[in-house]
């Protein structure tokens, strides 16, 4: 972080096991007003605002597995289903359709079959249906 945006960062590793198996991961805690800026005008503020910008999506195929995979981390959700979980699936839950409707793309874009599910209970955000869940069949 300081040598990309001149910005002081803590970065510590830690691990917890999940599903009798260990999960790790390296977390970076950076505080700096122009670097939040930076990703808030980049790539919104709020949850409502978020989206994926357009050279974002103009990312070489490897870049944009990586930009996937690394949301996945984040907000997604592995699941198995069937016998013995041969039918497995990663599930992303979001209430912001244009954030939705770029990760939809990029799975495509990546040969990832993918759906999207609109949960019209949820109601309406900023006048449009609200998107619950993209899938991800692998």
């Amino acid at each position: 972080m300081r040598r990309r945006f001149g910005v002081h960062a803590a970065a510590y590793a830690s691990q917890v096991e999940r599903n009798g198996k260990p999960d790790r991961w390296i977390s970076v805690n950076a505080n700096s007003t122009a670097l939040g800026a930076y990703f808030g005008g980049e790539f919104g503020e709020k949850a409502t605002d978020k989206l994926i910008p357009d050279w974002v999506m103009g990312l070489p195929l490897p870049c944009l597995r990586a930009f996937l995979d690394a949301f996945i981390e984040g907000d997604g959700c592995d699941n198995d289903a069937g016998t013995a979980g041969r039918f497995r699936y990663t599930t992303i839950g979001i209430n912001n359709p244009a954030l939705m409707g770029g990760l939809y793309n990029i799975a495509l874009m990546l040969g990832i079959d993918a759906s999207m599910r609109l949960d019209k209970a949820a109601g309406c955000l900023a006048g449009r249906p609200v998107y619950q869940e993209i899938t991800l069949h692998p």
